[in-house]
């Protein structure tokens, strides 16, 4: 399950990185970027996280995956609309909203991804939860100046 939620973040990103090298190419910018080949994605990816999560995960699993889901949403939203402006009115998305896109929306999905791996961990009793570990760290460093 992790992994193709993972897959399917990965995707985005470089899904993206297309995008911004047709802009970059479509306005002459400096930077060079290469086109990126992107594998299918497959419906059957998100049933099978969804029937897991429906029969195995908990409730803060299953909100830590709706707000992952969300980010993405979002995100296809956005490519989406460029995609229907560049075929109905022949516009591309500029390369500096691309970029804001990515920097944004991007940043969302890999920090809602990294909360949805952290909590299935916890869940499992691989990892103790952040705030745990944040004051253990605290602890230690306090011990260490206090000595």
């Amino acid at each position: 399950m992790l992994r193709l939620v993972e897959r399917e973040g990965q995707w985005f990103e470089a899904s993206t990185t297309n995008w911004r090298a047709g802009a970059a190419n479509y306005e002459d910018q400096l930077e060079v970027f290469e086109r990126v080949e992107l594998p299918e994605r497959t419906v059957t990816d998100r049933a099978t996280i969804s029937a897991h999560l429906n029969a195995y995960g908990s409730t803060k699993v299953r909100d830590c995956y709706k707000e992952w889901r969300s980010t993405i949403t979002a995100i296809e939203h956005e490519y989406d609309s460029w995609g229907f402006d560049w075929r109905v009115n022949g516009v591309a998305p500029s390369f500096d909203h691309i970029t804001r896109v990515q920097d944004v929306l991007h940043s969302d999905e890999r920090d809602a991804r990294r909360a949805f791996g952290d909590a299935v961990a916890q869940e499992l009793g691989r990892r103790r939860p952040a705030a745990a570990r944040w004051r253990d760290r605290l602890r230690a460093r306090a011990h260490l100046t206090a000595g």
